[in-house]
């Protein structure tokens, strides 16, 4: 009766943090309570690749014997995975329950507690599907309720019903985040296309300057900048795009369609920086601008008219260079009198959309850099560019 008490809880419990759209935090923090432990974590599968990512962890803090049980938890968590990955896909996978060092698997074996006990469930959806894995502890000092002097068979049961009722909630939130990303695209989108429209008007206004087939090439740069963003945005973290490997990628495309003879050679390389993808936007266009001035107004000048672009982070900025061996900026240039539609763009942008700083000077060439802030820079995985 005390088992089938905990599930019906826990079923009503979760039907209202679906209602309520409720963090993982708390839906942990009541099923903790509802199942009388202070030791818990939960890993989600995450919805782009095959990774177990720590959702919640109400674990010691880290030192000492918490540190341990931290490298338990994460060893656990992917033993699981493993574990399901190599039975057959119709196969279920039992929790584990654990009371004596013997009933560890192997590879986590050495991170046990003497006097300890825990529960690995993994959490599946519709019996077979593993979408992520729950684990408790408890100690000698504060064992687990939901152990006790249960009947093994009993406790596997109450624990498959807490599996499956997690399965089914955790389904539901990824169907309802996809209903929100979508929306989230829809709004980019439409940002981004009366970004465009803005670019095409301010362009028009300086046709008297420039010929009609540069206006349109310039054009297709800008356009092509910000398919770029959302080309990245499809293959990464949602939200998020590795700000380096964009400029790459944009210096390749106008290497190669600015420099047709292919004497011009456009450099990239620096710290792999991931950036939301408000910012991303908006940095691509001004790395764009910067990238297409260097090539069109230095790239003949004595130093072959090869083009460099640098990134980096320092604390919570980011710094873009861009320099080209040209001929220099002209006697007298001022930005504030003499700057073209492009640098006009980049000033804008950084200005209003990035809050940061924006200059260009003379230094074997010329160089332009733009710096501005973000609440934290987050180093991508991997290597920066080549």
């Amino acid at each position: 009766m005390q088992h089938i008490e905990i599930l019906n809880r826990l079923g009503q419990m979760l039907s209202h943090c679906v209602a309520e759209r409720t963090s993982y935090q708390e839906v942990v923090d009541r099923l903790a309570g509802i199942l009388g432990v202070s030791s818990v974590s939960l890993w989600l599968l995450s919805a782009r690749r095959p990774m177990l990512g720590r959702e919640v962890c109400r674990l010691p803090e880290r030192g000492g014997a918490g540190a341990d049980l931290r490298l338990l938890d994460e060893g656990l968590a992917l033993w699981q995975k493993g574990r399901k990955s190599h039975k057959d896909q119709e196969e279920q996978v039992e929790p584990l329950v654990v009371r004596s060092e013997s009933q560890l698997p192997a590879e986590v074996r050495h991170h046990w507690m003497p006097g300890s006990e825990l529960i690995s469930l993994p959490i599946l959806y519709r019996e077979t599907s593993l979408c992520g894995v729950l684990n408790l502890y408890g100690s000698a000092d504060a064992p687990l309720p939901v152990v006790g002097d249960a009947d093994d068979n009993a406790l596997i049961e109450l624990l498959r019903g807490v599996s499956g009722q997690l399965g089914i909630f955790v389904e539901n939130r990824s169907l309802g985040s996809s209903s929100l990303l979508l929306q989230e695209i829809h709004h980019r989108v439409k940002n981004n296309l009366q970004i465009v429209a803005s670019l095409l008007r301010m362009q028009i206004r300086r046709l008297d300057h420039v010929s009609a087939e540069q206006a349109l090439q310039d054009s297709i740069n800008r356009i092509h900048s910000i398919a770029v963003v959302h080309e990245q945005l499809s293959k990464t973290n949602i939200g998020q795009v590795d700000f380096s490997d964009l400029v790459r990628r944009l210096a390749d495309s106008l290497g190669e369609s600015l420099s047709a003879d292919g004497r011009l050679k456009i450099s990239a390389h620096g710290d792999p920086i991931m950036l939301e993808s408000g910012d991303a936007t908006s940095a691509a266009l001004v790395a764009n601008e910067l990238m297409q001035n260097a090539i069109q107004h230095g790239g003949g000048g004595g130093g072959g008219g090869d083009v460099e672009v640098r990134v980096w982070s320092t604390g919570n900025q980011v710094r873009l260079e861009v320099q080209d061996h040209g001929k220099g900026l002209a006697p007298g240039f001022s930005l504030e009198r003499d700057r073209h539609l492009g640098l006009t763009i980049v000033s804008t942008l950084v200005s209003s959309e990035l809050h940061g700083e924006f200059g260009i000077s003379s230094d074997s060439g010329t160089v332009a850099w733009v710096s501005f802030p973000v609440e934290s820079p987050v180093l991508a995985d991997g290597g920066g560019l080549q």
